[in-house]
């Protein structure tokens, strides 16, 4: 069924854009650099973010709903944001949705009429519980149409992709039976549709009796979607995994990573040769969390020399849900750090080559600093996403973005 979820213009006053250079002093250019802070009073949560024609960009992810006098932070009547900058990084539009409880957008795609995709969950869904919803919305912040999956259960997306044949998969995690949830726990679900909001195909489930999870998408060349996430192997511990469907939704297979002692998967794309690259965390013998890089072939095998386990002394994941590939076949990936850099919590710009990482940069401060999407820019650089506590104006996160070169150095601003 389609419904509209009506957006509210909400006079927020976003705190100045207070970042004016990065404490870590291993990155250059500590003054007029482009660091950006876009913050309400309350807690700021960035998931994803994309560029558009202008240079401008578009991001999503979650702010309070300060019409509540009550919600101060997180997951308090939150609202899902939709914030549009300039070029330079100046935010010219927000707007949030629903803000009837703890409503969050969780990816967002462009498509190639520009406009774009925003897939989450809206807590005040028509059965009562948490929808997963797929939102199509011009870059004015326009709500084109909206689609729901409201299942008897709880429902919660998490990721999107096109196909290059201009179709498009909503992935997400289900507890709802009639998508195919075991009872009692979270399964993944996927549903495949036009760029109107038609079905391909409808919302079905994957994943056994334990909790399953989705974290990222891309849809791959034979038409068909890979989905990196992280499952239960037994009461407690988690593998990272890649589940591969067919165009038709069939499962092809599923990589389990039983290498780790626990690991979650947190990004995984696709190389020109068909292989599937792995990113995400696990527990490592050192009892702290290593970031984990996996190579997978087209048929889900394992290619064991090149798996990468990097890290330092404490704890060091991979949580965002995209990586970069460059020309030479390295791969830039943006991880959050306590074994480099300052603060509790880093962003850490690390690159892997040749069966090896190697830490290109880390930006932060003094408390936690946690980078959540990144892409390539129009010039060739790259644009970290996140949130921040060091460059907050108050205790509670801030939304980051940060514009580097191509080898990680801060752009600066004339």
């Amino acid at each position: 069924m389609k419904r509209i979820l009506h957006p509210w213009l909400v006079l927020l006053t976003l705190l100045s854009q207070l970042g004016t250079g990065c404490k870590d002093p291993d990155a250059p250019g500590q003054a007029n650099v482009f660091l950006k802070i876009y913050g309400t009073e309350g807690n700021d949560v960035s998931t994803a973010l994309v560029q558009l024609e202008d240079g401008g960009f578009l991001i999503t992810g979650s702010v309070p709903d300060l019409l509540d006098s009550t919600a101060s932070t997180a997951g308090d009547n939150d609202g899902i944001a939709f914030i549009r900058t300039d070029a330079l990084g100046r935010a010219d539009t927000l707007i949030t949705m629903g803000g009837y409880g703890n409503d969050r957008g969780e990816d967002m795609l462009l498509m190639t009429n520009g406009d774009v995709l925003i897939t989450g969950h809206w807590a005040d869904g028509p059965n009562g519980g948490t929808d997963m919803f797929v939102m199509r919305l011009t870059v004015e912040g326009e709500v084109v149409w909206t689609q729901y999956l409201n299942g008897s259960g709880n429902d919660y997306g998490y990721a999107l992709a096109a196909t290059e044949g201009g179709e498009y998969y909503a992935v997400g995690v289900t507890e709802s039976t009639e998508f195919g949830a075991a009872i009692g726990n979270d399964n993944l679900v996927v549903w495949k549709f036009d760029a109107d909001g038609n079905s391909i195909w409808a919302p079905r489930g994957y994943g056994g009796s334990l909790e399953d999870q989705a974290r990222s998408a891309v849809a791959t060349s034979d038409g068909g979607l890979a989905i990196a996430g992280f499952s239960k192997d037994n009461i407690t511990d988690y593998d990272a995994i890649v589940l591969k469907l067919t165009a038709s939704g069939d499962t092809a297979w599923v990589y389990r990573d039983s290498l780790a002692n626990a690991g979650f998967g947190a990004a995984v794309q696709e190389t020109d040769a068909g292989e599937l690259l792995l990113l995400g965390h696990q527990y490592s013998s050192a009892k702290s969390y290593d970031i984990l890089y996996r190579n997978l072939s087209a048929s889900g095998v394992v290619n064991s020399a090149a798996n990468v386990d990097f890290g330092g002394e404490d704890n060091d994941r991979y949580q965002c849900k995209r990586f970069l590939m460059e020309d030479d076949g390295s791969l830039v990936g943006a991880g959050w750090s306590q074994s480099f850099g300052e603060g509790a919590n880093d962003f850490l710009l690390f690159i892997l080559k040749d069966n090896k990482g190697e830490k290109l940069r880390t930006y932060g401060g003094s408390n936690d600093d946690v980078p959540t999407d990144m892409i390539f820019t129009r010039d060739g650089g790259i644009a970290l996403l996140g949130h921040t506590k060091s460059f907050s104006a108050n205790t509670d996160k801030d939304i980051i973005l940060i514009l580097t070169d191509a080898n990680g150095n801060l752009v600066t601003e004339d």
